[in-house]
């Protein structure tokens, strides 16, 4: 099978830590290329990577014929431009979370890959954890009966972030809610459905660190009848936690995960 040649867009924190250790176990594919405007920080992928190739202007990895499909890895508030400029450019394209700062802007991108004809992915990937899956097959089963019920909790251990972080602030679109929040958010739509009400309340807390919400809470009525919660935070004091549980008529289901990030600032 020829292999799916990738250009990397954005070379921070997430290309560096939680990326770049995975593109040599790739069977299907290959990064070919890395831009950032800091040059740096495209060299330090390369370095960890061996990418053959290095941009920091988004248009010369655009016109790239050796690019197959882009990974957009950039704040947020840039994912509509640089994904429609994607599809124009005959790229595919795999876009981290959150999406785009606005439904409108969402709407721009779907548009703009489905009249260019080519494939946009979101990056969600607790869709491809064999437990959340295994969790999945397990509703769809109906071993729990009627689901009437879920509950997500999503507590990470940031007390010591600051607004230096982009995405802590206002230019990045939205707050802890937006950007860790869309994970369980996605869990919560895949494993129970279409939404039909939304209701909500969002906080800032450490308003001397970020410009943006630090606490949310929000309660969602489904269209089959059933409800689900989010309650998430970033100022925990203790080892953050994400975790899920559904209740349907004949059982619960139960499922925790422990983050890794700890901060116990006090």
């Amino acid at each position: 099978m020829e292999k799916l040649r990738l250009g990397l867009i954005g070379c921070g924190f997430g290309a560096r830590d939680l990326y770049a250790p995975y593109f040599r176990y790739l069977d299907n594919g290959e990064l070919v290329a890395a831009m950032d405007v800091d040059e740096d920080r495209g060299r330090k992928i390369q370095e960890l990577t061996g990418c053959r190739k290095v941009y920091t202007q988004l248009d010369a990895l655009l016109a790239d014929k050796d690019v197959d499909a882009v990974m957009i890895l950039t704040p947020t508030n840039l994912h509509a431009e640089q994904v429609e400029r994607a599809a124009q450019a005959g790229k595919h394209v795999y876009c981290e979370k959150p999406m785009a700062k606005t439904i409108e802007e969402a709407d721009r991108m779907i548009d703009a890959c489905a009249r260019c004809g080519v494939k946009l992915q979101v990056a969600f990937m607790k869709r491809f954890n064999p437990s959340f899956q295994r969790a999945k097959e397990i509703l769809d089963e109906g071993r729990l009966g009627d689901i009437f019920e879920m509950r997500a909790i999503w507590d990470n251990a940031r007390a010591r972030t600051s607004r230096a972080n982009y995405r802590h602030q206002l230019r990045s679109g939205g707050g802890f809610l937006q950007e860790d929040g869309s994970h369980p958010l996605d869990i919560i739509h895949w494993w129970m459905g279409d939404v039909s009400e939304v209701s909500g309340h969002v906080m800032l807390v450490a308003a001397n660190r970020f410009d943006n919400d630090d606490v949310a809470s929000v309660v969602m009525k489904h269209k089959n009848g059933a409800m689900s919660s989010l309650h998430i935070t970033m100022l925990t004091h203790r080892t953050g936690m994400e975790s899920y549980e559904v209740f349907g008529t004949k059982g619960t289901l139960p499922a925790i995960l422990n983050l890794r990030k700890t901060d116990r600032a006090g």
